[in-house]
């Protein structure tokens, strides 16, 4: 079965571009460059995943995203942000409002295609379920992708942050490299380094308030624990 996406984006080209470059054997691409068109079209076709700009005249592809998860039949629509602007804040504004993926253009229709692939494959896993975790000063949502220390967010790569979640959602108990790499990447080549080098960026980027959270046991792995 092909993989239904569909593209808001005021930009004809960008729309034409994933539709020619995106295998039609793999995906069925639809699109709508007028906002409130795409809106009332994915409430009635309800695609697998949408591909959604940033900047839409009338209104935001932000407070287009913050619509979508507000209704109940598209909630949980899995969304990849488009957009030009690629500072740390931009994503951090992409996530925190919903979206679940946040590609730069221009883009390698290539990695789009993978980040698709990877955006649906992640939200049907179960990796993370859509629940919201609180762990001292960290705050972490499955639903949105998203973290906070101090409410404050954090930027995090998918990978970061279902590492994360996975250690938080199983406070106090060790796991092993292997462990969480069979979680949440298991089709991966990744090799076990990935994920110290990924515990190292999470320890960075959660700060003197969090990053301590994340313990190293000797010979074992990591585990989850908040201070007394």
């Amino acid at each position: 079965m092909r993989i239904r996406v569909f593209v808001i984006d005021d930009e004809p080209n960008i729309i034409g571009v994933v539709k020619d470059g995106l295998a039609p054997e793999e995906f069925m691409v639809q699109g709508a460059k007028d906002p409130d068109q795409g809106l009332e079209a994915i409430g009635r076709i309800i695609p697998d995943i949408l591909l959604l700009d940033w900047n839409l005249p009338g209104r935001s592809g932000l407070e287009l995203c913050r619509l979508i998860r507000k209704h109940e039949a598209t909630r949980d629509l899995p969304i990849i942000m488009l957009t030009v602007m690629d500072r740390v804040t931009n994503k951090v504004e992409a996530l925190d409002a919903g979206a679940d993926d946040y590609v730069t253009k221009p883009f390698d229709i290539t990695e789009l295609a993978a980040r698709i692939k990877a955006v649906l494959r992640r939200r049907n896993s179960g990796v993370v379920p859509s629940q919201v975790l609180k762990r001292g000063k960290l705050m972490v949502d499955g639903t949105s992708y998203s973290a906070r220390v101090d409410g404050k967010p954090v930027a995090l790569s998918t990978m970061e942050f279902e590492i994360l979640y996975l250690l938080a959602a199983h406070e106090g108990r060790p796991m092993t490299r292997q462990m969480l790499l069979d979680h949440v990447c298991p089709e991966t080549t990744d090799t076990l380094r990935t994920v110290d080098v990924h515990i190292q960026h999470l320890r960075s980027k959660l700060g003197p308030v969090a990053g301590d959270y994340i313990k190293t046991m000797h010979r074992i792995g990591y585990m989850f624990g908040v201070a007394a």
